[in-house]
């Protein structure tokens, strides 16, 4: 009898900067490549903003 054996494991690679954080999200059943870093405003108020590297993509997509 033969087993198919799915992991559901993902080594997100992520990563720490000097300027930020660079990590894989998990939402909804899909991925995305995102970066986390501070932000200065134009009033000099010190903001944490999300930055979009790749696009959603569906999990399935990596099982095919």
């Amino acid at each position: 009898m033969k087993y198919l054996i799915i992991s559901l494991y993902f080594n997100d690679g992520s990563c720490i900067h000097p300027n930020g954080i660079t990590g894989l999200e998990i939402e909804n059943g899909c991925i995305t490549l995102v970066k986390w870093s501070y932000k200065i405003k134009k009033d000099n108020i010190v903001s944490v903003s999300r930055e979009l590297i790749e696009g959603k993509e569906t999990i399935e997509k990596f099982f095919d």
